[in-house]
């Protein structure tokens, strides 16, 4: 894998490099019932943010980036007992995503380009938690696999792009109630991202 970056890195025609900070809406294909109030009651813990490069070939590039994720994931079950409340509760997700991009350059100008882009994204834990029931037995996957598809435009050293993310669902139960009701929640949705690029 290194060796075959290496060989990109010598063949690409020039470099970029960068951070990036974003928004993982709960806005799904499934699921369209989006409003403001949504935004602002999910925003601050649905946050991402990391690092990007990019490597351009032409109207073609490879873009790799590496972000830290935060989403909250609610959800709602009822045991299987007779007269049993419904419960709620919550699962924090925290993650460490790497999706490897593979772009091209729709419009490509001096101070401005806007552009398409697709690959897989590879996701790993890294600390998710559930909120209310702590004691119950559940875990988390290690690691999970999705795909992002979107577009960006570049102003100058500004990047903004927007993606759908198919993501892997890292959530797991051994309650079968509630791994029923974690299923309805899936953990794709529209993302958001700002970068500024450093080279």
């Amino acid at each position: 894998m290194t060796l075959v970056f290496i060989i990109f890195c010598a063949q690409a025609q020039s470099f970029n490099a960068g951070l990036k900070i974003g928004y993982n809406s709960s806005f799904t294909l499934s699921n369209p019932n989006y409003t403001v109030d949504t935004f602002k009651s999910e925003f601050w813990e649905n946050m991402k943010f990391g690092c990007f490069a990019r490597l351009n070939f032409s109207k073609l590039y490879l873009q790799p980036e590496l972000m830290y994720v935060m989403q909250r994931k609610d959800y709602q079950f009822s045991f299987t007992s007779p007269n049993a409340p419904t419960v709620g509760d919550f699962a924090k997700i925290r993650a460490i995503d790497f999706p490897l991009l593979v772009g091209y350059k729709l419009i490509d100008l001096k101070v401005a380009s806007i552009r398409c882009f697709a690959g897989p994204n590879f996701r790993f834990n890294a600390g998710s938690r559930f909120g209310n029931l702590a004691e119950t037995e559940k875990s988390f996957k290690d690691a999970a696999i999705g795909f992002d598809i979107g577009a960006s435009a570049d102003v100058l050293m500004l990047t903004f792009d927007i993606r759908y993310s198919y993501a892997g669902n890292l959530v797991e139960s051994s309650w079968d109630d509630v791994k029923n009701a974690l299923s309805r929640f899936s953990n794709s949705g529209l993302t958001i991202t700002l970068g500024w690029k450093l080279l």
